[in-house]
């Protein structure tokens, strides 16, 4: 056995007369352009040789990715899509390998002699390609190449009912879906219903491939709850870019809320602004001034009263100690033929100075939405 010189020969010296075979291990990172085994005949003080060729090899790898804002280009946030099928092609439009995309959405073609190829994209079922499904690619010298591919889904709606927990008809941290709910897709032009669904246990629900237009998403409440947003959701749909309409309910005659983390001070709930657990909250009968029930907020700050007679309630919250409020602690609610209410209450560690630097879009001094 031996080991190439740094210019690439051997020798096996001092071998007597007779019929060998010479083999070499290709290197790491190198494909063999001849016979890796070469026989050889020695005679009695004769010389051979045996020559090995071989050539860098390289890799050809990317990614199919959701391509949410349809741009053909992978950015934070653009999930990858696997169980898509790559196939790679040679110059002479012969298969030369196949691959699935990972979970995330990557693949990879290892050992790749150079020459000039052409990536191969399947859209995955329900799916358009937001950039060519066709990439040419050229290896020379080992080097590595990369083609991604954009994917959107056809034309589709989707959202969640869930449980609107602090009433402010956006779904959030702690606010789970409702699942069997009834949502109805109309054309908005001829007022005809174009599909209905059922939402799945997490509360979600889709409808798929549809053709450019304008649509009408309509929730019917389940049973027993009211609710906190719009039932009916006007959507557009064009170009394959997907549309969202989600609904908030609550239950019927029920007081619910939050008690979070007032980081700006101002006493209204918004983004960022985490909940507190572990608060405990009272229900009073304005009337008669009885305590009907009294709660414990959950992980996500969230708490609520249920199945409650129609009345006027107070609703009091017990700071923690080390905290203290930025809203009342007492709220004053009505509950009235199946609505629902809600009772908010932010609070602030005590002795700590907070704020928010924001963007102010409309120069008007005031973090307001967005």
């Amino acid at each position: 056995t031996a080991t190439t010189n740094p210019d690439g020969t051997y020798s096996f010296p001092d071998i007597p007369a007779g019929s060998y075979t010479v083999t070499e291990s290709d290197p790491s990172g190198f494909t063999s352009t001849t016979p890796n085994s070469l026989p050889v005949n020695l005679t009695d003080e004769g010389s051979a040789i045996a020559d090995f060729g071989d050539m860098v090899i390289g890799t050809i790898s990317g990614m199919v990715y959701n391509d949410t804002d349809g741009d053909g280009v992978p950015e934070a946030g653009e999930d990858g899509i696997g169980g898509v099928t790559v196939t790679l092609t040679d110059a002479a439009g012969t298969v030369v390998a196949t691959a699935t995309t990972n979970p995330d959405g990557t693949y990879t073609f290892e050992d790749i002699p150079d020459g000039s190829y052409t990536v191969v994209e399947n859209n995955p079922s329900g799916s358009s390609g937001t950039s060519s499904n066709t990439v040419p690619v050229n290896i020379s010298n080992g080097a590595s190449a990369t083609a991604d591919f954009g994917s959107l889904g056809n034309n589709l709606i989707s959202g969640i009912v869930f449980t609107d927990i602090d009433g402010d008809g956006a779904s959030e941290a702690g606010e789970s879906g409702i699942g069997g709910v009834t949502v109805h897709l109309t054309d908005a032009v001829s007022g005809e219903i174009i599909a209905s669904a059922l939402t799945f246990p997490d509360g979600t629900y889709t409808f798929e491939n549809l053709p450019d237009g304008l649509y009408t998403v309509t929730e019917t409440d389940p049973a027993g709850y009211a609710s906190t947003s719009p039932n009916s959701v006007s959507v557009e749909i064009s170009g394959g870019v997907p549309a969202t309409a989600n609904f908030g309910d609550l239950p019927s005659n029920s007081v619910s809320g939050i008690v979070f983390t007032d980081i700006d001070g101002s006493g209204e709930h918004e983004n960022g602004e985490d909940g507190i657990g572990g608060v405990t909250v009272t229900l009073t009968d304005t009337a008669t001034g009885n305590i009907i029930a009294t709660v414990t907020t959950s992980v996500s700050g969230t708490y609520i009263f249920e199945n409650l007679p129609d009345g006027a309630y107070t609703v009091a919250e017990t700071d923690l100690p080390g905290w203290s409020s930025t809203s009342s602690n007492n709220v004053s609610v009505n509950i009235s033929g199946g609505v629902s209410a809600t009772a908010n209450f932010g609070d602030m560690i005590s002795g700590s100075v907070s704020g928010t630097v924001f963007n102010d879009t409309d120069g008007d001094g005031k973090a307001g939405p967005g």
